[in-house]
């Protein structure tokens, strides 16, 4: 069985050129989840108060995310990094991560998925940071040093919309 987990997958964290790009290329492969994925998973943000995004990090952004994608999906919904209940994944389940921030909660997702054994891979072209190029460039070199063969060059989005 093979699951498509869509990270922050909203329009505000898409900034810039390549994240307008990726963004888009993303909410086809989301509404095309029949083509090639058993599951579609999507992790929302949304800014919730007196949270540590608030007090600690003065994220005040997203308090009522618009979204842009199917509503019939399971969504987990999140006011840090990751969403406190992440889905249940079943052995035989591979995952493929997508989405924003590369640098955040796509990395917390990663290691909530390594530290449960779950099967999975980043595919390196379907994330991207709000934070730039840099930022994202420092969330693949953490994951490449802490997850290895996990993080899938070889599999491009563009290859999944075909």
């Amino acid at each position: 069985m093979r699951t498509l987990f869509a990270v922050d997958v909203q329009p505000e964290f898409a900034l810039g050129e390549k994240g307008c790009t990726l963004y888009k290329k993303l909410v086809k492969l989301i509404e095309n989840k029949n083509k090639r994925y058993n599951r579609v998973v999507l992790s929302m943000y949304v800014n919730k108060d007196n949270t540590n995004m608030q007090t600690k990090v003065h994220y005040f952004e997203l308090q009522h995310p618009e979204l842009h994608l199917p509503k019939d999906l399971e969504t987990h919904w999140h006011s840090g990094y990751c969403p406190l209940t992440m889905p249940k994944f079943g052995k035989d389940e591979h995952v493929d991560v997508v989405g924003f921030d590369t640098d955040a909660c796509v990395l917390a997702t990663a290691y909530h998925l390594f530290d449960n054994d779950i099967d999975f891979s980043i595919l390196v072209d379907g994330v991207y940071s709000s934070g730039g190029d840099a930022m994202h460039s420092h969330g693949l070199a953490i994951m490449f040093r802490q997850f290895g063969e996990v993080v899938n060059i070889e599999t491009t989005v563009d290859s999944l919309l075909e």
